[in-house]
């Protein structure tokens, strides 16, 4: 993956655990965007904090998803990690005393995330379509092709516009079979699958619960 590709694809994560962050500490929807100040270049046309973050992971070679996974589930974390604080020697303690990820759930979701990333990124960067725009396609039409599974889906839907059309309309097909998923086992996807769970998604997968757009 392009240094370029990574930085848009860390800029995302960080969204989505951002996200998921401020609604476990808040018990509300969070619509978090990161500052300008984050994406723009500096006077002195420094990189933006998503390249710099970018470039720290492949240097380390670390895997960005768990990586940004870990440090937003830092104990006593009282404030949210800004960019900046995603690199240097307290990051990497972090991530160096992480609990590992051995329950078959967690290693069911990473293989999900790595072929979902793979694709998405591809049509962001040979299509010019929005990362929403990707993410609708490709559980669309490479769903089942990818062996994505129905709650996988949904935790991926969830991080978008849950106005948008498209992303309401998936949500709905999709959460009767996400919904019969969570419940086989709710307290292994609790454990691993945490981070994207998100409070309003969790409610919808709680039986005789109405979906988005119904």
């Amino acid at each position: 993956m392009k240094l370029e590709e990574l930085a848009q694809h860390v800029r995302t994560l960080y969204i989505q655990h951002r996200r998921h962050w401020e609604e476990t500490m808040s018990g509300r929807p969070s619509s978090y965007s990161p500052a300008a100040k984050w994406d723009r270049f500096g006077p002195r046309e420094e990189p933006s904090a998503w390249l710099k973050l970018a470039k720290y992971l492949q240097q380390h070679q670390l895997p960005p998803d768990e990586y940004l996974a870990v440090q937003f589930a830092t104990p006593r974390l009282v404030n949210p990690l800004q960019p900046n604080q995603l690199t240097g020697a307290t990051a990497l303690e972090r991530w160096k005393n992480r609990p590992q990820i051995a329950d078959a759930f967690g290693r069911l979701w990473h293989s999900q995330l790595g072929r979902f990333t793979t694709e998405t990124l591809l049509l962001v960067g040979s299509e010019g379509l929005s990362p929403c725009e990707a993410a609708v396609h490709v559980i669309c039409g490479q769903r089942q092709a990818l062996e994505l599974s129905p709650l996988f889906c949904c935790c991926m839907l969830v991080c978008f516009d849950l106005q948008d059309a498209n992303v309401r309309k998936l949500l709905k097909v999709l959460l009767p079979a996400a919904r019969q998923q969570y419940q086989q086992n709710p307290q292994n996807y609790d454990q691993e699958w945490a981070n994207y769970l998100t409070p309003q998604l969790l409610r919808w997968l709680q039986p005789a619960v109405t979906t988005p757009g119904a």
